[in-house]
């Protein structure tokens, strides 16, 4: 009661408890519930509804509480006659009225599988039927549907990847806007320290040393302390912090959506990532920075220390003093020479190169890739771990 009485001072309003009401769990005691009753001066209603369109409660049975939207739709495709439609006027309805229903929903709340599977079947059975109630004979899957024009499909709506891009862009200005309450509030409460690259949790796993309290104490001249990492951390979580790039010029992280020019999150290009991770089975539960392609899973990673100390070997040799680096990419080396702007994707990577060429004379070279075919079966080895 204090802190309702709290808010009316604050605010200026009066709560009237004539229209607000309580829901209580299932567990709660009889005389507790009459209890609370009592002192709040309420009245108890088994569901609150909905608020702003959206279900206030959420139980176990998601499939019963999304239902109205699989109704809402239901109830518009059955408004409108097929027959009067065309296969041309019913790919419009679909992609203008019917996919855009579950939308705003989407955006605040993870849907259930079985939901997006209803809505999908209710989709198809309009596009492909000739009458109502008449399901047709579908000719294609409706997922292949979803792909491009240009890929085979007629560019319908995957809800369960819009659902899944939708989301990732609440978190990405959850992310990005740090200073807000809500960062504040989940960082505290969900993730106060995630730093190592997993798509589960984020948190260091099994630490040996209570010593190092900053994860700075790691690094020395950007670069990982291996003996440090290794002293501290145990498992796979080793090889992950070793994997993970530092700047040289030691200047502050930056979160880049690298599927973007701009690097910046948007739902465009989220739901592409998503149905190409669909396409190859990688949509659920995979590890973050895994692949399904064994080339790609064989590919080694070469850490700062083990430049910086081959650099010194070359050195030592005489054969690190004057340096020639041809290329096949033309935008590349307008890159490193400072003629080109250089994307924010691989700015990181391209400054610490430029920044390496301080210590030695370094001249790039743009060749042709036919006078450059040596190289490619090198790196192509190296790719797959050849030894």
């Amino acid at each position: 009661m204090g802190i309702l009485s709290e808010y009316e001072e604050a605010s200026g309003q009066r709560i009237n408890r004539d229209k607000c009401s309580v829901s209580f769990d299932k567990c709660t005691r009889e005389d507790r519930r009459r209890e609370l009753l009592s002192i709040l001066g309420m009245s108890e209603v088994a569901d609150q509804g909905k608020y702003l369109g959206l279900p206030s409660q959420i139980g176990r049975t998601k499939r019963e509480v999304f239902k109205f939207l699989v109704e809402k739709v239901d109830a518009r495709i059955r408004g409108w006659k097929g027959k009067l439609l065309s296969q041309a006027g019913k790919e419009v309805m679909i992609k203008s009225v019917t996919s855009a229903i579950p939308i705003f929903v989407m955006n605040c709340l993870k849907l259930p599988v079985g939901t997006f599977e209803t809505l999908n079947n209710f989709m198809a059975k309009f596009f492909w039927g000739k009458a109502e109630g008449d399901k047709g004979i579908h000719w294609k899957s409706w997922n292949k549907l979803c792909n491009e024009k240009f890929d085979g499909g007629l560019g319908f709506k995957d809800l369960e990847c819009m659902n899944l891009a939708l989301l990732a862009k609440q978190r990405w200005r959850i992310v990005t806007r740090q200073a807000s309450l809500l960062f504040k509030l989940l960082k505290s409460r969900y993730f106060r320290q995630p730093w190592v690259p997993r798509s589960s949790d984020f948190f260091v796993r099994g630490e040996r040393r209570e010593r190092v309290r900053w994860v700075s104490q790691l690094m020395t001249n950007g670069q990982w302390i291996k003996e440090e990492v290794e002293s501290c951390l145990q498992g796979d979580d080793i090889q992950r912090v070793l994997a993970i790039p530092l700047s040289r010029r030691g200047i502050r992280d930056k979160l880049i959506w690298s599927h973007t020019r701009c690097g910046k999150y948007c739902t465009c290009s989220g739901y592409k990532c998503a149905r190409n991770m669909k396409k190859r089975g990688e949509l659920p539960g995979k590890e973050m920075g895994e692949s399904s392609s064994r080339e790609e899973q064989n590919e080694a990673h070469t850490t700062g220390a083990e430049v910086e100390n081959w650099t010194r070997v070359l050195q030592d040799y005489g054969m690190g003093s004057k340096v020639e680096l041809e290329a096949d990419l033309q935008s590349l080396i307008s890159m490193l020479k400072g003629e080109k702007r250089i994307p924010i994707e691989v700015e990181v990577i391209l400054e610490d190169i430029i920044d390496l060429t301080k210590y030695m004379e370094v001249k790039f070279q743009y060749v042709k890739r036919s006078i450059n075919n040596a190289v490619h079966p090198v790196a192509h080895w190296n790719h797959r771990g050849v030894k």
